[in-house]
């Protein structure tokens, strides 16, 4: 080994997450002069660019999140930022049940509501 070449232990051990394409061509804004179907396709057609575009834009800034580190301390970032969110999973799946149930709850009338209360279950 060369001392100009400074040595990778595990330059190949994990590949570099693929950019996803860049989005198609944005969909024409308006819907005037359209019928209800083209309407209707349009708007899907205007969603399906709006999620694409977003998770593309998401995907970008991840990538450029870490160019100005090394490569082997953007692996570790990364791998701390994937354990901390594995660790909080639970926490926020309960979090998420419970809002469902509160919002189930809400949308139950008042003398439902009341009785339940009353029954203890809420």
């Amino acid at each position: 080994s060369s001392k100009a070449e400074p040595r990778r232990h595990n330059a190949q051990a994990q590949p570099q997450a693929q950019a996803a394409p860049a989005p198609s061509q944005a969909p024409p804004a308006s819907t005037a002069g359209l019928g209800w179907r083209e309407a209707l396709k349009l708007k899907k057609q205007q969603e399906r660019y709006a999620a694409e575009h977003a998770a593309y834009s998401q995907q970008e800034a991840e990538a450029n999140r870490y160019a100005h580190l090394p490569e082997w301390k953007a692996t570790l970032l990364r791998e701390r930022e994937r354990k901390r969110e594995e660790a909080e999973a639970p926490k926020r799946e309960a979090e998420r049940l419970e809002a469902e149930r509160q919002e189930r709850f809400a949308q139950l009338p008042a003398w439902k509501q009341q009785l339940l209360v009353q029954k203890g279950v809420y």
